[in-house]
């Protein structure tokens, strides 16, 4: 229940009105910030799913690609909000707690009928700008930009931590982890 008070605390904070920004910033730089594809990747090793273990270490100075972290960002949110527990494995055990544990992160997500995934940009080492959209059972859609960020974990790229980007441009409050900030 406090990941909903959560996300719908969050949605107080952030501007409905498609103007992500404050005055005179923008979100995304054009001449520097390229789109990423937004056609899903395909799979056919379903090895990547298993449980990570908390005795794993996190390589945090592993660069990434944004081809990668976009894969494991769409097959996360392919996984919303229908198999909560194959997403989950996707999150790193940080992430994990700040979603409250499995039963608040299920319980988060049984509220939510539909996730969609609109354009995305890199933003830095290991972090993918995402505009993600999250409808709900009940109440209002959500249609927000997240800072996702990802750690290799032994060889395999988990979610790290989710930022809802308010339209001061801060973090918010609320994830698409199922936790908050």
């Amino acid at each position: 229940m406090a990941a909903v008070i959560g996300i719908l605390v969050a949605n107080a904070f952030v501007d409905t009105s498609g103007n992500h920004a404050a005055a005179g910033q923008t979100l995304v730089n054009p001449t520097t910030d390229q789109p990423l594809p937004t056609v899903p990747p395909t799979f056919t090793d379903q090895a990547a799913l298993t449980t990570t273990q908390d005795t794993t270490t996190t390589q945090a100075n592993t660069q990434l690609t944004p081809q990668a972290m976009l894969a494991v960002l769409h097959t996360y949110l392919g996984f919303l909000p229908q198999h909560p527990a194959q997403a989950w494995q996707l999150l790193t055990p940080a992430e994990q707690t700040r979603s409250g544990g499995f039963g608040g992160y299920q319980q988060t997500w049984s509220a939510v009928s539909s996730v969609e995934l609109g354009p995305t940009v890199p933003r830095g080492a290991n972090t993918v700008l995402a505009r993600i959209k999250l409808n709900p059972v009940s109440g209002p859609t959500t249609d927000d930009f997240y800072n996702v960020q990802f750690a290799a974990r032994n060889g395999t790229i988990l979610i790290n931590d989710f930022a809802v980007v308010s339209k001061q441009g801060k973090p918010g409050q609320g994830s698409v982890g199922g936790g908050g900030q």
